[in-house]
This record gives structure tokens, sequence and C-alpha cells, in this order.
């Protein structure tokens, strides 16, 4: 039922989003970013002795990490508002979205067709030519990210706080696969929020709007 509703999430919120949907999948409107409901996020997070770098995406960063993608399919997959990229060294391994989770009644079940029940967990997507993204094209866009010496797999998660319990959820997910298969020594995670980003569209988007009703003179005085 959510398989492709997430994908257009970004759109609906630009203009009116159902306040039944946002109330059930914690959606929020974002005017502006907000370092101090950021910084909550995160100290809400059960780390469990995993090293982790956060990271706030500027718009334009996040816009050519879309940019990676070598097909209209790709673009996609890299447009959605939370996705989970593994990579071992600089291959990627294993590659999650929102729109491929399975949709339950108040959040998304990530563990669904048992991807997590292994680690790296299973791609969602095949991880053919098309897909074959590197960690070294994300780190020449996000200098922070670096192969952590000692450290076999990289993990980056996209996330935002318009869908902050199912970004919670997925990086919660995430943290429990490393701790279960006692990963925690050989991997490295950067969460980089993309509130900008979507803050940007939704800019955009209004100032569309009133361009075009003042050039057909419905603006009201």
């Amino acid at each position: 039922m959510l398989k492709n509703i997430l994908l257009v999430i970004s759109i609906l919120l630009l203009t009116s989003c159902s306040a039944i949907f946002s109330k059930i999948y914690g959606v929020k409107e974002l005017n502006k970013f907000d370092k101090q409901e950021y910084d909550s996020f995160i100290s809400k997070l059960k780390t469990e002795n995993i090293m982790y770098f956060s990271l706030i995406s500027d718009p334009a960063s996040f816009r050519k990490s879309i940019n990676l993608g070598d097909s209209v399919l790709t673009q996609k997959d890299l447009y959605q508002p939370i996705q989970i990229l593994y990579f071992e060294k600089n291959q990627i391994v294993s590659f999650q979205a929102n729109c491929y989770a399975k949709g339950t009644l108040k959040n998304l079940n990530w563990n669904y067709d048992n991807r997590f029940s292994i680690f790296p967990p299973k791609s969602a997507v095949p991880l053919n030519n098309e897909r074959n993204v590197t960690f070294k094209e994300f780190n020449e866009i996000y200098p922070e990210l670096k192969n952590i010496k000692g450290k076999k797999y990289s993990i980056i998660i996209f996330w935002t706080s318009m869908l902050e319990n199912i970004s919670y959820d997925a990086i919660e997910t995430v943290f429990e696969n490393i701790v279960k298969f006692d990963k925690t020594h050989e991997t490295v995670v950067y969460l980089i929020n993309t509130d900008k980003f979507f803050i940007s569209l939704k800019t955009a988007h209004n100032s569309k709007g009133i361009a075009h009703a003042a050039n057909h003179g419905s603006i009201e005085k």
C-alpha cells in the first residue's frame, strides 16, 4: 500500500498533505531548519557504542547525490527522503529506501522480506551497474565521509525531520542489526540530515505559486 506513496511525499508536503496522513505517519511540515530539534533527535538515538557521525546537508550537496544516479530509476531511489546505503570499503553492497519498506499502520517495516536478518542486509534493489554508486563519490560531495582505518563497513543514512518517526525507526533498525551480528568494531555510520533540501523545495514551490498568481492578477492586496 505504501510502496510508492513516500516517493512523492515531499510533493504532498509542498502542496497540501492530509491531516490524517500526517498524524498517522508523523509527517511534519518543514518551514525552517531547527537546529535544536535536530540536536534533540540525535541525542535520543540508542547508539550502542557504534561509531557514528552526524552532519547536515545543504540543498546543493543533496542534489549532487541525487545526480549520482545513472538512470531516472536510480535518481528516484537517491531522491527518497530516507535512504540507507551500505558500503564495504568503496563498493555498495546494500541499498534500502522508504519506498521499498513495507507499510504498516503507523510506520514502515524495514525488515520486510527478512532483509535485516543478515549483515549486511539483503539489498532492496538489484545492485547492477545502474546502481553502482561508490563511497568515494559520496565522499567527494561530503568531505566529512571518511574510510576509517579498521572499519570494513561504512553506512550512510539520509534522514529528515519531515518523517521523524520513520527516520528514527530506520536508524535504530540499522544500529540493532549491527549489534546483533557483532559488527560494532567493523562499522562506521554517517547520519546525513536533508531538511534544508526539502525546505528549499517548498520555498521554490511557494515562490512559483506567488509568481503565477501575480501574472494572473490573483494576489490579494
